[in-house]
């Protein structure tokens, strides 16, 4: 059985890849899910589902760097009134885990 959603907060960063914030825990162990397909070049992500300071999202959790970042797509920052810099609060789980149907793509 896949894990609970997990909740903390995070300062959205940017990268060469849009913005994203760092997941403190390995979504792997934690909900026991893998990696299910290539989110971009050759990286594999986790499909996840959650709030971003209380605006629905799917998006994915990838591994690059020694550590886990969700990715936040620029209409999902706008729709939440968050740039990077700030600090949001993060609720997450793997995607078949969540609740109800999100609004936005990550």
């Amino acid at each position: 059985m896949k894990g609970k959603p997990e909740k903390f907060r995070a300062e959205v960063r940017t990268g060469h890849k849009g913005c994203a914030v760092e997941v403190p825990f390995d979504p792997g162990r934690t909900w026991g899910v893998r990696p299910t397909r290539v989110v971009y070049s050759k990286v594999r992500g986790i499909a996840a589902r959650g709030t971003l300071s209380g605006t629905p999202f799917e998006s994915w959790i990838v591994h690059r760097w020694g550590n886990h970042f969700l990715l936040l797509g620029d209409g999902l920052l706008a729709e939440a009134g968050v740039r990077p810099g700030d600090t949001v609060e993060v609720r997450v789980g793997p995607e078949s885990e969540v609740g109800s149907s999100p609004r936005k793509k990550g």
